[in-house]
């Protein structure tokens, strides 16, 4: 991603104007073109909605204190907030099952 040195004059820290998207990482401005959800590709697509799903599955496991709890202590031992422990396992796991259910080139 492109970084942004601007003048002070924009003081842009983050947002979105015209078809830029400007977000502050790290101290540092940086800018890219803004999304067309149009042009998206099906690996995008699929993207999305595995993470639509993890998001789901994340909201599940941290209402449900008993099913929380184990996140929680790795999470802490991690140095990593619950939620994104949560997302990025179920992320993870559905990744590995798509993998598995693809063919490999040996299978031929």
């Amino acid at each position: 991603m492109p970084r942004a040195d601007l003048n002070l004059i924009y003081d842009i820290r983050r947002g979105k104007r015209s078809e830029w998207v400007y977000r502050e990482m790290n101290g540092k401005l940086f800018f890219s073109r803004r999304p067309n959800p149009k042009k998206q590709t099906e690996a995008q697509k699929a993207t999305r909605e595995n993470f639509r799903i993890a998001m789901a599955y994340a909201k599940g496991v941290l209402a449900d204190p008993a099913k929380r709890a184990p996140y929680e202590a790795r999470a802490k031992k991690e140095g990593r907030p619950v939620r994104q422990l949560v997302i990025s396992e179920m992320m993870k796991q559905r990744a590995e099952k798509r993998k598995s259910r693809r063919p490999s080139v040996s299978d031929g």
